[in-house]
Order: structure tokens, then sequence, then C-alpha cells
């Protein structure tokens, strides 16, 4: 669609040694005028239907404390983290508010995407979890950990995985896809096609000490992969047009 979210730095000290201290989103449309503010949150993801927005929020006064790591309002001492929830906000409401996605407190959330049937690809530390919007009772559990995760289709129940210096595309609870043979090489920044089709995607090669670079696309229905022309050098972020 026209709209883009951002994250931007609420506090009036700026960013902290270790990231945002108070993140918000906010929403605007790529046609111009002023962004709106939507609430608290980072690492905003879409839904495939364009209407929802997921996040990762810290409510004020809320700390994992102790072995347990129970919800505590006191303040922070030793042993005491920010607690973190995943919420989702109605991108098309006026007064859009944050709900609770249901999964419970963490020290620090990570989300991977949001894929086919309404469910968010999450992970809390070692492992990673498929959870249901509104419903985290039915989550799943994979069986590979948050760095093997390249990234999840926007659209689809679709996952790149990355082990070592292999590649494949997975779907959760359905199966294997086609493999992706990288060359040896290992994959960098990219992004998903917005309809699903292709990953571009900056690929590393070790020459020595030296690393060479460039931009391919990864065909996601047949795992092939091929090199955009004129790309040597290609790194960071990839945006789709």
């Amino acid at each position: 669609g026209a709209r883009f979210v951002a994250v931007k730095e609420a506090s009036p000290q700026g960013e902290g040694p270790e990231g945002f201290r108070n993140p918000v989103l906010e929403i605007g449309s790529t046609e111009g005028g002023e962004a709106k503010e939507l609430g608290p949150g980072r690492g905003p993801v879409w839904s495939p239907d364009g209407g929802r927005i997921a996040t990762i929020a810290a409510p004020p006064n809320s700390y994992l404390c102790g072995k347990d790591a129970e919800i505590s309002r006191n303040a922070p001492g030793m042993g005491c983290h920010r607690a973190e929830f995943l919420y989702t906000y109605d991108a098309n409401s006026r007064r859009p508010a944050p709900r609770g996605v249901g999964s419970g407190p963490a020290a620090r959330w990570s989300l991977f995407g949001w894929t086919r049937g309404d469910n968010l690809l999450i992970s809390s530390g070692q492992g990673a979890a498929i959870v249901p919007v509104g419903d985290a009772r039915n989550s799943e559990g994979l069986g590979f950990g948050p760095s093997e995760i390249w990234g999840a289709s926007p659209v689809d129940n679709l996952l790149l995985i990355v082990e070592g210096r292999g590649a494949r595309l997975v779907m959760p609870g359905e199966g294997e896809g086609p493999a992706v043979d990288l060359g040896g090489a290992l994959p960098g920044d990219g992004t998903w096609s917005p309809e699903d089709s292709h990953i571009a995607v900056a690929l590393v090669t070790r020459q020595g000490i030296r690393a060479e670079t460039t931009l391919a696309l990864i065909d996601t229905a047949t795992g092939e992969v091929n090199e955009v022309p004129d790309s040597d050098g290609a790194q960071g972020p990839v945006a789709w047009l």
C-alpha cells in the first residue's frame, strides 16, 4: 500500500547505549502529509492484508524479576528487567489502541514476521514459535533457533532457514520447500518481495580476509538463485518498489 510505519525516539534524553529508551510508532503516507503517532512500540510488522501492525512494547512499571520470571511493579533491582509484550494496532482506526496478543511477558521479544493464517512468528530467546494472534494458547514451537531464521514471507506461511552455509525454504507445520543453493555464500541483508514471489538478498563470499558481495534474487517457488547483473559490492537493506 501507500502507508509506512516508522519508529521514533520519544525520550527527551534521546537514545541510550543499548538503543531506544522510549520508542513509539508513527504511521504516515508516501503521498505526503504529517505522520500520526500510533503508540508505544518497536520492530513493527504489517499484517498480510495491511490492516494491522504487530509490535513489541514495554509498558511502564512492568518488570521481570527473579528466577521464575514473574511480573513485578516494584522498582527494578538486581536481576530485574523491563518486561516486553507483543501488541497489535488497527492501522485503519482513527484512534488506534494497542491490543495484547496474549503471548505473555519476556525480557526481549523478537518479531520475525506475520504469516498466513493470522499467525506471528516470534522468539524470546533460544527457541522460536508461531503464535495465533489472540490465541496464544495454541502456539507451536519450531524446530530451529532464532539465529537460523533469515526471514518470513509477508503473505504466506514460508520461512527462509539458514544452517551453516546451507539454506532452505520451510513451511512450518506443512513440510519442506525447495532447497536454496547459495554457492557457499552467506545471505546478508535483504527483503522479501511484497507479493512473496522473490527474495532480494546480498550474498557474502569470503576470499581470504576480504569479503565480496553481490545482489541475488531467490525464486520462492523453485529455490532458484539468480545474480543481479552489475551488483558487485551490494550491501545493506533492500527496498522493493
